[in-house]
């Protein structure tokens, strides 16, 4: 918090989470400069591995939703339920990505099968993220870039984890995303 204040940067952030408190306020176009500042400030988020990690175990340790099953896999099933999860999380990926932080510059807009204009902020892989060159308010890109650091980043019994688990831990640290 002090370090977004010392640039300048005007967030409201979600009680005991990592994630600003989203507001509706206009924001400038994302420069190089102002993208910048947001990274660093995301790298001392990213500090918070404690929490962070903690959020990771409480979903691998969340029942699966139940579905339908054959007779002969329910006891192959409950076994594998009772197994501990060994989470690993790569802390040092999430770095490497924020500081590889690149601007998207914006072609034309999105939209979804309705015809209606999606907004998508930033997108990322494995290895690098990328922020619209859109107008957006300082909790909105600091958000986004935490956002999509955090994807790809933890692991359940060496698995890649699904988008939908990654935004449950999201939700756990104080991310208003969706499932």
């Amino acid at each position: 918090q002090e370090l977004a204040r010392a640039f300048g940067m005007t967030i409201d952030w979600v009680d005991g989470g990592l994630f600003p408190d989203y507001q509706d306020r206009d924001g400038d176009i994302v420069t190089r400069d102002k993208l910048e500042h947001a990274s660093q400030v995301v790298l001392s988020i990213l500090s918070n591995e404690d929490q962070i990690m903690a959020a990771f175990v409480a979903v691998a340790n969340e029942r699966p939703r139940k579905k339908r099953r054959r007779n002969n896999r329910r006891k192959r099933d409950r076994d594998r339920h009772t197994q501990p999860i060994t989470v690993t999380v790569d802390f040092a990926r999430a770095r490497k990505k924020v500081s590889r932080v690149r601007l998207q510059r914006v072609r034309r807009g999105r939209t979804n099968y309705n015809g209606d204009r999606i907004e998508v902020f930033g997108e990322s892989d494995e290895r690098t993220i990328w922020i619209r060159e859109i107008e957006m308010n300082d909790e909105d890109l600091v958000g986004t870039l935490l956002h999509e650091a955090i994807h790809f980043i933890g692991r359940f019994n060496g698995r890649e984890m699904s988008e939908r688990r990654e935004h449950r831990v999201m939700q756990l640290l104080g991310e208003d995303c969706e499932l």
